[in-house]
């Protein structure tokens, strides 16, 4: 059993490294808003995380903007 609990071990670390180096984060959202994002995501034909990260990005990078009024 020693090498299966290796294996374990190193699937674990290889697991908590993935995750750190994505930055995966949880995030509340209002049902409507969701639903939203939802709906322009699958018009886009994209995934909704998807969309989100990359609005996400958009926002880091300056590039997105309010539209006027």
């Amino acid at each position: 059993m020693p090498a299966l609990r290796e294996k374990l071990a190193a699937y674990q670390a290889f697991a908590s490294a993935d995750l750190e180096a994505r930055g995966l984060v949880s995030v509340h959202l209002p049902e409507q808003d969701l639903k939203a994002i939802r709906r322009k995501a699958a018009d886009a034909g994209v995934p909704h995380q998807t969309l989100i990260s990359s609005i996400v990005h958009d926002f880091v990078a300056g590039q997105l903007v309010k539209p006027h009024s």
